[in-house]
This record gives structure tokens, sequence and C-alpha cells, in this order.
């Protein structure tokens, strides 16, 4: 495993892995986001593509008017460009995690696409403080 596979983390490890079945395989886009996103207590997944600003909801955003849990993402949305705009180029990886005492954002950045991933937290992981990680 190299360092960069390292760093990025198994929830990126996933997006990169589904990407490339999508890719090999043609399968429905669909299944392929459902992969992602087996992992316990994930609230949203998105993807968004710097150069265009588009958003593709991978999880959990639909009805982004309907609830309070949406103001969060609209905020890790900017984070996350704010973050991509503001990287080195010259990092091979580039990822950040945010955590607070509900939940946690990983966001990575490759190849001009940024993945957004938010996490509940446990009970068990709340008793840590709040921390901010740069994972660079």
């Amino acid at each position: 495993m190299t360092t960069m596979q390292r760093k990025l983390g198994r929830r990126y490890q996933r997006y990169l892995s589904a990407k490339q079945i999508f890719e090999d395989n043609e399968v429905d886009p669909k299944e392929v986001w459902e992969r992602i996103v087996k992992i316990p207590d994930i609230l949203s997944a998105m993807a968004i593509d710097i150069q265009t600003n588009d958003i593709f909801p991978l999880y959990g955003l639909n009805n982004l008017a309907r609830n309070d849990f949406n103001t969060f993402c609209r905020e890790y949305i900017e984070m996350a460009i704010d973050f991509s705009l503001n990287i080195n180029p010259n990092d091979d990886v580039k990822t950040l995690r945010l955590r607070s005492q509900e939940r946690e954002i990983v966001i990575a950045y490759e190849d001009g696409t940024i993945i957004a991933v938010v996490q509940s937290l446990s009970k068990e992981k709340t008793s840590v403080s709040p921390m901010l990680s740069l994972d660079l």
C-alpha cells in the first residue's frame, strides 16, 4: 500500500474503487454510489466538479430544502471548495478531516474533483474533544 493510499483513507478509497468499477464495467451509477456509502452512520456524500462547481449528490442530499442538516451540507460544500482552492498543488494527497461533537466531514481532492463525506459520530466518539487534522 502506498503512502498516498494510506493517507486517503477508506472512504476515499471506496470512491476510487467504485469509480474504477464504473469505468471498467459500465455499471449503473446508482449501484456504484450505493457501494460508496455502505459505511455505518454516513449522513451524506457528494462529489463536486471544481471547474464547473457542479454538485453530484452521492448519498443523502435529496430534497435539499427539507431539514436543518442541509444547512450543514451547504456549509460543507463551501468549505470543501474553499479547501480545494487553497491547497498546495504539489501535494500528492489532499485530504482534510474536520470533527465536531456530532459529525465528521472528510474532504478529499484529486484531479479536479472534490469528494466530501459527512458521517455521524457515535456517543463513544463524542467524548473525544473536537479536533482539526490536516492529512497532507
